[in-house]
């Protein structure tokens, strides 16, 4: 796995006390040093020093060199580091200038940095397992609880690490480090204002062609790319395999046929697709050619957090083993693009508070036919939300968890950003501390915009974020790179500063990329406006592999640490292989967590220091 990690000394400290990473490379040695660890590629690590200043870029930063060298130098000059966080791509930087040190996250929650402050030095680093086994801290069981009945609520969860003592710095932050203070504070605020769809349609063109192209123009050799017949990945595909033709180089592209209807029109328009350009090579994955989901619960890769991808784990297991025997070296994928492109329909509410009456009425009417919903119940939502601050909202989400009535009533979605999620097999103990996390960021609450539809929009980015690192990390092991194109910060950038109300319509699906790339793109693949449905797949493998969930659960840490009651969720088991809906989103966070902690209790500190000290 690619993690880095380092060491600023606060005061007089020798560097032969601390521990050093296994398999480390030295980027800064000498004081506060810098270690890379894992298979990164040379265009993932660059480090420039000029005088005093000593700066790394780690990640995807996919500028060339030299704008890059020139980037760092007008920094430097201007004293302002937070413009090097605007270059295209993803990635993290570190700056060491005389005796302070800063280190800045992304814009989109792929590459977090969490860190731990000691009286001589402040430990840091891309991973938190590493720093959970260095200095031996408890799992936080605030986390674990807001994970199962907050997991879709990424303010919360971003605040603080599963480990207790270790802090994490959220995305677009940046941590200053002196010998005096340690602060985590924004970095960048959005831009102000709001661009309409034909500037915006075509910056969005222009930054996404790049993080496709440049990235492309970084590698030697052979570009995969996700292929699932939807816009997104067809999108990515088809702009690779024409910067690839000119290079007189292939695209071997890659679909995992689904089991459903839908799934099928995918596999369909997938094929279309690869119509358009003779260099494209197809892999077609059959649903036989891989194990029903919950298959291989055992077998739980190491990742930073738990995942819910460990239920369908073989299926991505199999594409990965085809991408690194096709010699993948950047695979791309179109992940991020739903988050990216389309606000969640609170935006409606951003609608009130901007008094653009006449698109409210006219958006409300079209998502109503869509849904087949009513005119009258979208408006009243969308009123009541503009009148809900963020803290009231979270008063309510409080008030709500504390209340077992409450927290039994269907969730809804017109809130800030998702929801309490709670479930039966759930403990009182489980509700508490998540009333305790939710009070204590209640009361310093920071929303990510001041309107709930744009905040609600950010959060859905971040939380496509977190999934996409735990891919990233699962492919590491099968030293396959994947890189997300709509993740890159200034495609964010752009989608965020668009008229919300132009990002995404009822008339037009995903009506900004359309607009952007009419000229580069098919008519047939901007058309598409259906999603593959994956529960009967679901289902099948929970009934497939019922004896050995069963065996599985017999025990849980979870039921140990009193988080969930493990009569209640056997019985649930066995609900769920009946086809009865036992809410799939907590049944598989349950699963997941529960994974995870079995996997970290069994991994050795000896895998990540070659030296432990206290």
């Amino acid at each position: 796995m690619r993690w880095f990690c380092g060491f600023i000394l606060r005061r007089e400290t020798s560097n032969e006390v601390l521990p050093k990473p296994v398999f480390g490379r030295n980027i800064w040695d000498q004081m506060n040093p810098l270690w890379v660890c894992g298979n990164w590629a040379e265009s993932e690590v660059i480090g420039i020093t000029e005088g005093p200043v000593r700066v790394a870029i780690l990640g995807r930063c996919i500028a060339p060199y030299t704008d890059v060298v020139e980037s760092i130098s007008d920094a430097i000059k201007a004293n302002d580091y937070n413009r090097l966080a605007r270059m295209p791509g993803n990635y993290n930087i570190l700056v060491q200038d005389g005796v302070k040190t800063y280190i800045f996250t992304d814009n989109a929650s792929l590459r977090p940095v969490f860190y731990v402050i000691q009286d001589s030095f402040v430990i840091y680093s891309s991973l938190s397992i590493p720093l959970h086994k260095l200095i031996e801290a408890k799992l936080n069981q605030h986390w674990l609880a807001s994970y199962l009945v907050c997991g879709m609520m990424p303010g919360i969860m971003q605040t603080q690490s599963p480990f207790e003592g270790i802090k994490v710095m959220p995305p677009n932050h940046v941590l200053r480090i002196s010998p005096e203070e340690v602060v985590c504070s924004k970095s960048y605020n959005q831009p102000q204002g709001t661009i309409d769809a034909a500037e915006a349609a075509e910056k969005l063109r222009k930054h996404l062609l790049d993080a496709v192209e440049l990235r492309i123009d970084l590698q030697k050799d052979s570009v995969t790319s996700d292929l699932s017949g939807g816009v997104d990945s067809t999108s990515l595909s088809l702009i690779s395999a024409k910067h690839l033709s000119a290079k007189g180089k292939d695209l071997q592209v890659i679909t995992v046929e689904g089991f459903s209807v839908a799934g099928n029109e995918d596999t369909q328009r997938a094929c279309h697709a690869v119509e358009f350009y003779p260099n494209i090579k197809h892999i077609l994955v059959k649903p036989g050619e891989f194990p029903l989901p919950f298959s291989s619960l055992e077998e739980i890769p190491f990742t930073d957090e738990p995942t819910e991808l460990v239920i369908t784990l073989d299926k991505f297991r199999h594409v990965l083993n085809i991408l690194k025997s096709r010699g993948s070296q950047l695979h791309i994928s179109g992940e991020g693009g739903d988050a990216v492109l389309m606000p969640p329909i609170q935006y409606l509410a951003d609608l009130v508070e901007l008094r653009k009456i006449k698109t409210l009425i006219q958006h409300s009417y079209g998502w109503a036919r869509v849904s087949h919903s009513s005119l009258v119940t979208l408006l009243n939502k969308a009123i009541r939300l503009s009148n809900t601050s963020y803290n009231h909202w979270l008063s309510q989400q409080v008030r709500k968890l504390g209340s077992e009535h409450m927290r039994q009533k269907q969730n809804s979605s017109w809130g800030w950003s998702g929801s309490i999620t709670f479930a039966n097999w759930y403990t009182q103990k489980a509700a508490e501390l998540g009333v305790a996390r939710l009070k204590q960021y209640s009361c310093v609450p920071v929303p990510f915009s001041e309107q709930p539809g744009q905040h609600a929009s950010i959060a859905s980015i971040y939380g496509t974020g977190r999934i996409g690192r735990v891919q990233q990390q699962i492919a590491d092991s099968y030293d396959v790179n994947i890189d997300f194109p709509f993740l890159d910060t200034l495609v964010i950038d752009t989608c965020l500063q668009t008229k919300i109300e132009q990002r995404t319509t009822p008339f037009i699906y995903k009506a900004l990329l359309n607009k952007a790339l009419h000229h580069d793109l098919p008519k047939s693949v901007l058309t598409r406006s259906t999603k593959c449905d994956y529960t009967a797949e679901l289902y099948a493998g929970l009934r497939k592999n019922i004896v050995e969930i069963n065996k599985l659960f017999q025990t849980s840490y979870l039921s140990e640490i009193n988080l969930i009651n493990i009569k209640i969720f056997q019985t649930t088991i066995k609900h769920f292989s009946m086809g009865i809906d036992v809410g799939l989103c907590q049944f598989n966070r349950t699963i997941a967590l529960e994974l995870w902690i079995r996997r970290l209790l069994t991994t050795e500190s000896s895998q990540f220091w070659e030296k432990i000290t206290n």
